[in-house]
């Protein structure tokens, strides 16, 4: 009497191949999950000791050991990274997170040296604001950054996502410079001496680096 060979079904082959396909799909997803909370707790240990760093620096500049230029210059890579990995953490663009759109613009044309207009007490309020959401989005308290050099608020303008038809425009931080105010030129651009950087775009996917 010959053996009999239980062999698969094509039902069950499919069953298998649907299992194996559900299986690999939750590896892949778990391992990415793994890969990005390994980099935003890298740059997490990066950012605190830039911030200890930074805090060393300062108390030079109040001793006259660097310029006003030299500790806006740090204070604003330290903001630009602080962002950078609240973005990636929440997964969102800054203007996702802040829920504005242009954090910066009820300060264009403002002076910040005292007494303060409506409009630049407004820009102050959203600079706490923030600092506030980028210690929520990313554990790290910046709340020493109030102020640059010359007392006024730092400024943001979350420009990345914020316009569909022209999506990747690089979100930008802003320092008023010595004269305390915020110029803009007729068309509305922030000019004179204001200091300004460039952060990283948070879809890199989208619109490169």
């Amino acid at each position: 009497m010959k053996k009999r060979i239980k062999a698969f079904t094509l039902i069950e082959l499919l069953v298998t191949i649907v299992i194996m396909g559900v299986l690999a799909t939750i590896s892949v997803g778990t391992y990415n999950n793994f890969i990005k909370k390994a980099e935003v707790a890298k740059d997490l240990a990066e950012l605190s000791q830039d911030i200890s760093k930074l805090k060393v620096m300062r108390l030079d500049y109040q001793n006259g050991g660097m310029t006003s230029q030299e500790i806006m210059d740090a204070d604003l890579k330290v903001v630009a990274k602080a962002i950078a990995i609240g973005r990636k953490k929440a997964e969102k663009t800054l203007n996702e997170i802040t829920g504005y759109a242009c954090s910066d613009c009820v300060c264009r044309g403002e002076s910040f040296v005292p007494p303060l207009s409506g409009a630049a007490q407004s820009c102050v309020d959203n600079w706490g604001v923030i600092m506030d959401i980028l210690r929520s989005a990313t554990d790290v308290d910046i709340s020493f950054l109030e102020t640059d050099p010359w007392g006024s608020p730092y400024l943001v303008d979350e420009n990345e996502g914020e316009f569909s038809n022209n999506y990747c425009r690089k979100d930008m931080l802003f320092s008023a410079g010595p004269n305390r105010i915020h110029e803009v030129t007729s068309a509305g651009d922030v000019d004179g001496d204001d200091y300004v950087i460039f952060v990283d775009f948070y879809n890199t996917t989208q619109c490169g680096n």
